[in-house]
């Protein structure tokens, strides 16, 4: 590859060999530290650009492929065209800008997260300029795109909005509204109809689709439906038995703690999960006994005597 080429590897910093888990971690890291929305400086937008450019076409094997044949030219290249160039007769700059209004790669997301993907042969193209002529006289939906959001447990939960930031390869931005449905779990997707590639001549343009990540937090974990906390108990707690209070994330519960209940037992509150059209999930308190970080003189005085009389077996 000449010198004077972006290299998009070095861009995302991986191997020519990296596999496609590996390129995505890379992006989502760089895309973090350099998004717009948390790095307002000149250098982390030019950097944010390159870094979507590069992850655009890694993360497609067509592309990538293209990419790693042809290089800059990888979209001039033949990766997307499967005629015969024979029949390009003197139209294949026309043929180009139509490629290019049609399958635009924009960049999107919030955290930096997500791309249009590319597209790989698309109808009367490929049988070369005269499959061209009789598809430019139809209106052509646009092509859906990707992008992909981090949502809190809560944002899940109770169902909220949130913004995302969305451009183009020109460096247009703008924002939009994400209605984010109660009980939406990991991995799935919110359509937002006509936010996608525009259309060509007069054919509407394709949806966006984006794709959830709900992060845990401090004090919830998310398995499927179902929502963790963990539960501090006090020694004297777990050994005599308890009723502590303790809150889901919207209502407060009596939890009674059993005689010599030990760390990691799970106390269910069924159906008080995550809550869909179609299933609801579980709220578990774990137990975590926690020893105070400051003991008063008589509360080391009394756990050296309890240590002395203990005959209660714990290994």
């Amino acid at each position: 590859m000449p010198n004077n080429v972006e290299d998009y590897y070095k861009t995302l910093g991986v191997s020519r060999e990296a596999n496609d888990k590996e390129i995505q971690k890379a992006y989502r890291k760089l895309a973090h530290k350099y998004h717009p929305d948390s790095n307002k400086t000149k250098e982390a937008e030019d950097k944010f650009k390159k870094i979507n450019e590069a992850y655009n076409v890694l993360k497609d094997p067509e592309k990538r492929k293209a990419y790693d044949q042809f290089g800059s030219q990888w979209e001039n290249g033949g990766g997307y065209y499967s005629g015969d160039t024979s029949s390009w007769t003197g139209d294949e700059d026309i043929l180009r800008s139509v490629f290019d209004s049609i399958f635009r790669a924009n960049s999107f997301g919030k955290s930096g997260r997500g791309a249009f993907k590319g597209f790989s042969n698309f109808g009367g193209f490929s049988s070369g300029m005269g499959g061209f002529r009789q598809q430019q006289t139809r209106s052509v939906k646009g092509q859906n795109a990707e992008a992909e959001l981090d949502i809190s447990i809560s944002d899940s939960y109770n169902g909220s909005t949130k913004k995302i930031t969305i451009g183009d390869d020109m460096g247009n931005r703008h924002q939009l509204d994400v209605t984010i449905p109660k009980g939406i779990i990991e991995g799935q997707k919110i359509r937002l109809k006509g936010q996608g590639s525009r259309g060509y001549n007069g054919g509407p343009s394709g949806d966006l689709l984006i794709k959830v990540h709900i992060v845990d937090d401090a004090d919830y974990k998310l398995n499927g439906y179902d929502i963790y906390k963990d539960l501090n108990i006090a020694p004297w707690e777990s050994a005599f038995g308890a009723e502590i209070e303790a809150s889901t994330m919207d209502k407060k519960f009596k939890i009674k703690i059993p005689k010599g209940t030990q760390s990691g037992k799970k106390f269910r509150l069924k159906n008080k999960g995550l809550k869909s059209k179609k299933k609801t999930g579980d709220f578990y308190f774990v137990a975590r006994i926690v020893v105070p970080e400051e003991l008063s003189k008589e509360e080391i005085k009394l756990l050296k005597k309890w240590k002395e009389i203990s005959s209660g077996k714990i290994r």
